[in-house]
C-alpha cells in the first residue's frame, strides 16, 4: 500500500507489511496497488516524483491548504509499464534512498571524529547524489529496456565518484 497526504507536499509513503493495519488520518488517502499490473514500490516512486507533484497541485481544490480530493487518485492515471520496468524503476529509487542513508550517517561519524573538513565533504556529495538521483530517476522514467540496470548503476557510480573527488581537491 502507498499513504499519500492529501495537503501539500503531497509526500507518498510505502507501507510494509509491518505497518498494516494502522489508523490512517482522514487528511491522507490509502492507495493500493494491484500487484499484477502495479509494483506498490513503483506507484511510491512515481508519486513522489516531481512532474506527478505538479499534476497533483494542478488538480488541488483552491482553498487555504491546497487540499486534494481522494477521488483525484481514484482517476489518477499510470502509464501501463511492463512489470519488469517497474522493478528496475523501484529498485534504482530504493538504492538512491539507501545511499543517501549511508552519506548522511557517514556525515554524522566523521563529524563525531572532530573532521568537519570530512563532514563537510560529504554534506556536499549529499547534495551532489540528490541531484544526480533526480536526474538518474527522470532518465529512468522514459527507461524503454534498451540500457540493462547493470550498465546505469555502474555509470552512475562512476559520475559520482569523479564529482567527489573533484570537490575534495
Amino acid at each position: 500500500d502507498v499513504v499519500v497526504r492529501m495537503t501539500i507536499p503531497y509526500t507518498a509513503v510505502l507501507i510494509s507489511e509491518e505497518f498494516e493495519g494502522y489508523v490512517i488520518p482522514s487528511s491522507f488517502v490509502v492507495i493500493r496497488a494491484n500487484g499484477g499490473y502495479l509494483l506498490p514500490e513503483y506507484l511510491y516512486w512515481l508519486l513522489n516524483a516531481q512532474q506527478t507533484r505538479s499534476q497533483i497541485y494542478e488538480g488541488a481544490v483552491s482553498n487555504m491548504l491546497g487540499a486534494v480530493k481522494p477521488r483525484y487518485f481514484a482517476d489518477f492515471e499510470v502509464e501501463d509499464l511492463p512489470l519488469e520496468q517497474q522493478r528496475i524503476i523501484a529498485e534504482l529509487n530504493r538504492l538512491a534512498h539507501r545511499e543517501n542513508q549511508l552519506l548522511l550517517k557517514l556525515a554524522a561519524e566523521k563529524g563525531k571524529n572532530g573532521s568537519n573538513a570530512m563532514a563537510r565533504l560529504a554534506e556536499i556529495c549529499n547534495a551532489r547524489l540528490r541531484m544526480v538521483a533526480t536526474r538518474s530517476i527522470s532518465v529512468l522514467a522514459s527507461f524503454q529496456g534498451s540500457v540493462s540496470a547493470r550498465y546505469l548503476l555502474p555509470m552512475r557510480a562512476k559520475f559520482i565518484a569523479s564529482r567527489c573527488a573533484s570537490r575534495k581537491r
